[in-house]
């Protein structure tokens, strides 16, 4: 077994233990599993959005405890967060102007509906090589065991 090393994220779900043959990143000298780093990226970046293209006049404190209470206490997505908040960016009739309005655009039904969408067609476009290759030898089996019928011999 090889060193073990602490993550650097405080709301790790895997144990705050990093092994030497686990997948993680180092940042700023500290060690996060890939997982734990993404949702702390996509929580910086949460904030960024917000406070640039939201409201820059907002307590941060306040923003942070929003967006964490969102993703560690009422279980949503962290790059669910991000999208949302971008969402009602692009769509001003969603009227988000402060942190507190961000409980609000994550329980919206059709940017969850969105949001799933999105996730399924990315999905999908990572299986859709696999699938194109699946249709192309259904298609040549097909094809080479599919006799030539006229119109008469099919209604007999």
């Amino acid at each position: 077994m090889g060193k073990t090393y602490k993550c650097g994220w405080s709301h790790c779900k895997m144990d705050n233990i990093i092994q030497e043959e686990d997948d993680f990143v180092v940042v700023g000298g500290k060690r996060y599993h890939k997982q734990c780093n993404c949702e702390r990226e996509n929580i910086n970046k949460s904030i960024t959005l917000f406070t640039e293209q939201v409201n820059d006049q907002i307590v941060m404190s306040q923003l942070r405890s929003v967006i964490n209470n969102l993703i560690f206490k009422q279980g949503f997505e962290s790059d669910y967060v991000v999208f949302a908040i971008q969402y009602a960016i692009d769509h001003p009739e969603y009227k988000l102007t402060y942190p507190q309005g961000l409980h609000r655009i994550c329980k919206d039904q059709e940017i969850i509906g969105l949001w799933k969408t999105q996730k399924a067609n990315s999905l999908l476009q990572g299986q859709k090589v696999v699938i194109d290759e699946i249709d192309k030898t259904e298609k040549i089996k097909y094809n080479s065991t599919q006799k030539e019928r006229s119109v008469s011999a099919l209604f007999g």
